[in-house]
């Protein structure tokens, strides 16, 4: 346990510093301007989920997984 909190504390440490050292590597990941487009695309995506599970009378996750 403690040494999964250390190796984690060194890689956020490492993250940051790479991060600050070379700040165009958040460019891929951190989309600020698309972010709001994108939950609204997510909100779509989940209704047709529910709208689907709800037609199938049965749940959409099997509460059984992983077989």
């Amino acid at each position: 346990m403690i040494l999964n909190y250390h190796l984690s504390v060194e890689t956020h440490r490492w993250s940051l510093s790479n991060s600050l050292q070379n700040p165009n590597i958040l460019d891929h990941w951190d989309y600020f301007e698309t972010r709001t487009s994108r939950l609204f695309d997510y909100i779509a995506l989940f209704n047709r989920l529910f709208v689907i599970a709800s037609g199938m009378h049965e749940p959409l996750v099997n509460s059984e997984w992983p077989w």
